[in-house]
């Protein structure tokens, strides 16, 4: 598999474990090098959304920047909407992906929120 088409299966795996509540698959996919306090905190705020809701990620565009020896970046549009719980606004966002690569591996470093807006 390519290095563009395993980032596109990353970033693809990586919604479905947003949907399915899926902590630990999030961590999995994670770089312990980065440490990136973005991404922690894109984690700590998704635990306490999925407290509440039942959400869904459908991801629109996967558009692969770059891709290095070691780095790559990711332009994800996705939106996020609600399947169960109280009131909730849906979202559209164009996100900027940085992974970088473990023991052959590609990991997500961070996730930087670039443009969002609210649906109707």
């Amino acid at each position: 598999m390519s290095d563009t088409d395993a980032l596109k299966a990353l970033v693809a795996q990586g919604a479905r474990y947003v949907t399915s509540k899926d902590s630990a698959g999030l961590t999995g996919m994670s770089s312990s090098a980065c440490g990136s306090p973005s991404y922690l905190f894109d984690m700590d705020r998704l635990r306490k959304l999925w407290a509440t809701y039942t959400v869904r990620v459908d991801i629109a565009n996967i558009n692969v920047l770059e891709v290095g020896a070691d780095k790559a970046k990711v332009e994800v549009t996705q939106t996020l909407k609600k399947v169960s719980g109280p009131d909730f606004q849906d979202t559209r966002a164009r996100h900027i992906y940085t992974f970088v690569k473990e023991d052959g591996a590609w990991k997500l470093c961070a996730n930087d929120i670039v443009e969002g807006q609210r649906l109707p």
